[in-house]
């Protein structure tokens, strides 16, 4: 480090004193090549996407599979149960009108 008197600063006419100055150097200049490269290919690419594809549609379908399935056994015993009500209220109608008539079996 050297001492010098005075520095002008960005061509200002009026001198600014400073005390020391610092010289700064790079012994090399070593740089570091930082490359990207596809560790993946296409072909590779789209079989890994094909194969997320059919986990999800696959368990997706599989899903809508088994709502359907269900919606199907509910409208199968709420129509049985309604056919059994009705069963159940023919029944005692006509066995209120056998009473009524006299009809014996």
């Amino acid at each position: 480090m050297e001492k010098i008197d005075a520095l002008l600063v960005y061509g200002n006419s009026s001198p600014i004193p400073f005390a020391y100055r610092i010289d700064l150097s790079y012994n090399d200049l070593q740089f570091e090549l930082i490359e990207e490269v596809a560790t993946v290919t296409f072909m590779g690419l789209i079989a890994q996407i094909g194969g997320q594809m059919s986990l999800f549609m696959g368990s997706s379908i599989l899903t809508l599979t088994q709502a359907a399935i269900m919606t199907i056994i509910l409208i199968h015993r709420f129509l049985m149960d309604k056919q059994r009500q009705r069963n159940i209220v023919g029944d005692v109608v006509n066995n209120k009108f056998k009473e009524n008539n006299g009809v014996k079996f």
